[in-house]
């Protein structure tokens, strides 16, 4: 093929290169992490600590066993991985890991997702809620071997119950920031 004027075409099959990318920011805006980190507010701040507490306690024992018998003393004790008790734990991870990747402009953000991070931090809420419900109930021992076997809650099934609540609260005022039309309206720190 050729142009009017005779000569070749050169560039008929060229095609030109796509736009620099433009950052998660949007168009013309470059994203420094300084920037973004004062754009987290106290409760975005608070939101992350909570998820983050929350994890930590997952880890700690959830519920423990003691067992006495003729001298011999054995202990075990799980964690928050076990039983349907990961759920929350494992909501509790996605809605920090979720904030924190949209806050910090590493991923945009979509207008659903401060609905979906307050109800899903209420579900861990309520899952860890029904964790402790289940660690009181779970085998407490009585009429195994009489008065040997100690067994109940330990300490990081409260602890992770104080973190999701922290986390539900402060999803809460993220999504009041954002726009969100809750059944209740959450008091708290103002944006600054």
């Amino acid at each position: 093929m050729s142009t009017p004027d005779g000569t070749p075409d050169q560039n008929r099959y060229y095609v030109p290169p796509p736009p620099p990318p433009q950052g998660a920011g949007g168009p013309g805006r470059a994203v420094t992490p300084g920037k973004a980190m004062k754009d987290v507010s106290m409760a975005g701040w608070g939101l992350l600590g909570a998820a983050l507490m929350t994890t930590i306690a997952g880890f700690l024992p959830w519920w423990s066993m003691s067992v006495s018998v003729m001298g011999y003393d054995t202990s075990d004790s799980v964690n928050g991985w076990h039983r349907f008790w990961w759920i929350g734990l494992l909501a509790a991870l996605g809605v920090g890991a979720t904030y924190g990747l949209s806050a910090f402009k590493v991923i945009a953000s979509h207008p659903k997702m401060p609905v979906v991070l307050v109800y899903s931090a209420l579900g861990s809420f309520v899952v860890t809620l029904l964790a402790v419900l289940d660690t009181v109930t779970l085998g407490s021992g009585r009429g195994l071997i009489g008065s040997a076997v100690s067994a109940g809650p330990s300490f990081g099934v409260f602890a992770a119950l104080v973190a999701t609540g922290a986390l539900a609260y402060f999803a809460a005022l993220v999504g009041q920031e954002s726009g969100v039309r809750l059944p209740i309206t959450v008091k708290g720190p103002l944006r600054r």
